[in-house]
């Protein structure tokens, strides 16, 4: 099936993909559910950082005119994320291109001796990627820029703001989404982060201001 840009919507696949670069028929949608890991650098573990896999989900409405709407959650012991917002598909013969923005927050509860901890932030994600077919399944790249807000946490009766790097840096994935079942995919892939690690070290107040290079690995499942 060739896409070219303006093209109506029965020449748009019946459905989106998470990752797929491709507009999609208007309204319809597509969730995921799945599994991403860290993969720290040893100074980030050594400070205390907490190396455990995050259960996210998603989801992805298509809308006219190329335009879709996603949603992105995540969750582990300490951290829990959400972020929306809206991308734009660029079809190109058989491949395309999108250009996406999401902006969301993230909150942190622990339940210490003597005290309780909470922390949450707010964060921005611009992303641009390109996809293109292999044999039945769809490889898509993507490129990230994840940018942070302070750090609002409080101790006890104590609160207290911690400037974190308003860039936290780059990120670089492929991932490859499978037909398995009717219309169900299945995902994989890996992205390279160079980036620091804020996500999971507002508790222990770790400072890492540098930028670390790390893997993050991801699976899961589209219906």
């Amino acid at each position: 099936m060739t896409l070219t840009l303006g093209a109506s919507a029965e020449d748009l696949p019946r459905e989106p993909l998470i990752a797929d670069a491709r507009a999609a028929q208007p309204y319809s949608r597509r969730g995921a559910v799945g599994l991403s890991f860290d993969l720290l650098p040893q100074r980030v573990v050594e400070a205390e950082a907490q190396q455990l896999p995050f259960a996210e989900g998603f989801f992805r409405l298509a809308l006219p005119h190329a335009f879709s709407f996603e949603v992105r959650a995540g969750a582990v012991l300490l951290y829990n994320h959400l972020q929306m917002g809206a991308a734009w598909s660029l079809p190109v013969y058989r491949c395309a291109f999108f250009f996406g923005y999401r902006i969301g927050a993230w909150v942190g509860s622990a339940r210490l001796q003597g005290y309780d901890a909470d922390g949450f932030g707010l964060t921005h994600t611009p992303s641009v990627g390109f996809s293109f077919s292999v044999g039945g399944s769809r490889v898509s790249l993507r490129a990230e820029l994840h940018l942070n807000f302070p750090q609002h946490i409080r101790f006890g009766s104590r609160s207290v703001v911690v400037n974190v790097a308003p860039v936290s840096g780059p990120s670089f994935g492929v991932m490859v989404e499978t037909p398995v079942f009717r219309d169900d995919y299945v995902y994989y892939g890996i992205t390279l982060n160079y980036a620091t690690y804020d996500a999971l070290s507002w508790l222990s107040f770790t400072d890492i201001p540098e930028r670390s290079l790390y893997p993050s690995l991801v699976a899961g499942y589209e219906f």
